[in-house]
């Protein structure tokens, strides 16, 4: 299933879909930083660095098999 600015809009209670389509549009986005936050949020939380190395590394697996996926979409295109 397809998300894009109006779907996220809707989920999110926003009527009109500009705020969401500009925050997609225009903002910088810092993949690494954002793991690095959430990796810090898991350890604070669960107090287990083993743990969040764990989740470290099915991120890493996740993303790139989205990125290959991505990729065969857009070479399709």
């Amino acid at each position: 299933e397809r998300k894009n600015g109006w779907t996220l809009a809707e989920v999110a209670g926003d009527k009109p879909p500009d705020g969401m389509q500009r925050l997609l549009n225009a903002s910088q986005w810092d993949e690494d930083g954002a793991r690095d936050d959430l990796r810090t949020l898991i350890i604070d939380a669960i107090g287990d660095k083993e743990a969040a190395e764990l989740l470290r590394r099915s991120y890493e697996l996740v993303f790139a098999k989205l990125t290959r996926k991505l990729q065969r979409e857009i070479g399709e295109a």
